[in-house]
């Protein structure tokens, strides 16, 4: 870490100010830098939603689509399950093996993404990260909250301010009144299915710029609008400025929207910056207390933040306004 960066968190923690303070130590806390226990606070009340600032971003053209970079692989079929409960649907992914991890020329690598060869089973994830709507199916009462007169608790955003214990109890509640089996994925799956068969920075290539169309991240519009965030912004203009209804963007070549932005996305597994092979399985009963590592990068990310291979760790506890997840389904009956 660059210590001008660690100059800049230090001078902001003598400070204080509340979201400021946060705004400028995410960063550098979600790599494993900060202790993250003493930014843990409760979620604002709940306010009534709001509209989202901005538009959509525009479909590219025939023409636009031609010039993308060729890292971007045809979509393959589809093929869905379906949530009887929430109508959650789930995209059906064909196991295999795959190099995990980055190379250490890639833009913004760090140590702990190690690339390594792991194979991962068949399964059948979320096509979106989970909604508020869906979630108050589970708890009614939970907030997401708001942030500027912009709101976080739309219908169809992403549920966010939840901790990896209420992820996974939604899980189980989900599992036991549909009768399928339902959890948050492996670090492993999570990134099978987020390079759907690429090995660039991103599923559409490497560069971060054409991240518009694709992800929901710090771009212009961000920068405009969160004025106290000093690290850089992603060059293109999504117009939004917080988190975006699921399905907003256009999908990874295996359907999947918002693998990368949005929100960081609970995994079920233990944080091991070796890669020892707890990026493969969940956690286990006696691990209640260690560190569980996120994926995919958010609304409030620049660009070194927002790839295939880049992972932070943080406590079954925490929770913020750019955290929430998906869910996987298990044994899916492959089409």
């Amino acid at each position: 870490m660059q210590s001008n960066n660690s100059s800049l968190a230090q001078n902001e923690r003598k400070k204080g100010g509340g979201l400021r303070a946060w705004l400028i130590l995410v960063p550098f806390a979600l790599a494993g830098c900060v202790p993250f226990a003493n930014f843990a606070s409760k979620p604002p009340p709940r306010t009534e939603p709001g509209p989202i600032q901005g538009t959509l971003p525009a479909e590219p053209t025939p023409a636009t689509t031609a010039t993308r970079e060729s890292a971007l692989l045809p979509p393959v079929e589809v093929k869905l399950d379906r949530d009887p409960i929430t109508g959650m649907e789930f995209v059906q992914i064909k196991g295999g093996c795959f190099d995990m991890g980055g190379p250490a020329r890639e833009v913004g690598h760090q140590s702990y993404e190690k690339q390594h060869r792991v194979c991962v089973g068949d399964f059948s994830l979320g096509k979106t990260e989970v909604t508020n709507a869906q979630f108050r199916r589970f708890n009614p009462k939970h907030s997401s909250s708001q942030y500027k007169g912009v709101s976080f608790d739309g219908d169809n955003q992403p549920v966010v301010n939840i901790d990896w214990n209420e992820a996974t109890a939604y899980a189980q509640w989900l599992s036991k009144e549909s009768g399928k089996k339902y959890r948050l994925p492996t670090e492993a799956e999570w990134e099978f299915a987020a390079r759907a068969g690429t090995q660039t920075a991103r599923f559409w290539g490497e560069t971060s710029d054409r991240a518009c169309h694709y992800a929901n991240v710090h771009d212009r519009t961000s920068r405009r609008v969160n004025t106290d965030v000093t690290w850089k912004n992603h060059n293109c203009d999504d117009g939004r400025v917080m988190t975006a209804p699921v399905g907003s963007y256009q999908v990874n070549p295996w359907g999947l929207h918002d693998m990368l932005g949005n929100v960081w996305e609970w995994s079920c597994s233990t944080y091991d910056p070796r890669y020892g092979g707890a990026e493969k399985q969940c956690s286990g009963k006696d691990e209640t207390s260690r560190n569980r590592s996120l994926r995919g990068g958010s609304w409030l990310n620049e660009p070194n933040s927002v790839r295939s291979a880049h992972r932070i760790n943080l406590s079954p506890g925490y929770r913020y306004s750019n955290i929430g997840f998906r869910l996987l389904l298990e044994g899916a009956e492959q089409l």
